[in-house]
């Protein structure tokens, strides 16, 4: 598959079937990742995959709206940036994010955007980036932008 078939196949996959993602799948994901661009090289992002499917549960309730996917994937990574190191912290995440998002797709994995910087959860008011820096003990330093849901498509998307 070259770029622009790639671009036209991605899509937002939110169902999955219970079919595991191989541990070289993942960091297939996360190594292409790891290659984006960043402002001035700085490299501000960090990677973090989660597959415990309770802590996959926990995930996908810290927000009201948009996370309950992460109940039902496989694996997912959550994305956080050196906001001490990078000003642009959070366009390097979002590229970081962008280019596993087409790797994943490459890969026939199902994935799906879940965004975190800004949301809160209704019920409590709490940050949704606070609750999940707790969960993951995420060092203060580390902005949390976003989580990648991954899973293998429970529906054929690839047509």
């Amino acid at each position: 598959m070259n770029l622009v078939d790639i671009l036209k196949k991605r899509k937002s996959i939110r169902k999955y079937t219970d079919e595991n993602i191989s541990d070289e799948v993942l960091n297939q994901i996360i190594e292409a990742g790891k290659l984006a661009p960043s402002g001035r090289n700085k490299k501000p992002v960090k990677l973090i995959p989660v597959r415990d499917k309770e802590t996959l549960e926990y995930l996908s309730n810290t927000r009201s709206h948009g996370s309950q996917i992460l109940a039902g994937a496989n694996a997912a990574i959550v994305v956080v940036g050196d906001s001490e190191l990078s000003d642009t912290w959070i366009e390097d995440c979002s590229i970081a994010m962008m280019i596993m998002q087409l790797r994943a797709t490459e890969l026939g994995v199902g994935n799906c955007w879940v965004q975190v910087r800004g949301r809160y959860l209704d019920e409590t008011g709490e940050l949704t980036a606070d609750l999940i820096k707790s969960k993951l003990n995420i060092e203060d330093k580390y902005s949390v932008e976003c989580m990648l849901s991954l899973g293998m498509p429970a529906e054929d998307w690839r047509e």
